[in-house]
């Protein structure tokens, strides 16, 4: 776990140049999206967002880091739910990992773009 988990989300978190006060969400609640969001915090983060699809991911996820956690299948468009609800306006960091991780950051327009 030290040598995978951690060193992956402090990684995500890290290359997302997180800010303080920024607004991060991440997709993927297994352990390394656990990990991010919980180094999130470390960074200065003002929000975390977890978005993922397994309710008990997600409810480990709002005990552990703390953070706001949705299940994607609830939503009927995530894409518009970050955008309308969540993020316009934010400094945002995004992140995810498939086999590296991955961080994006920018900046959020308004839901009508």
């Amino acid at each position: 776990m030290l040598t995978d988990v951690v060193p992956t989300g402090y990684q995500a978190a890290e290359m997302g140049g997180i800010q303080p006060g920024d607004t991060v969400m991440v997709f993927g609640a297994g352990p390394v999206g656990i990990m991010a969001a919980r180094c999130a915090w470390l960074f200065g983060a003002g929000r975390v967002i977890v978005i993922d699809q397994v309710d008990y991911r997600l409810e480990f996820a709002r005990n552990y880091c703390p953070c706001e956690a949705y299940n994607f299948k609830e939503l009927e468009d995530p894409v518009l739910f970050a955008k309308n609800d969540r993020l316009a306006g934010s400094r945002c960091v995004l992140m995810r990992w498939a086999l590296k991780p991955t961080a994006v950051r920018f900046t959020m327009s308004s839901g009508e773009d």
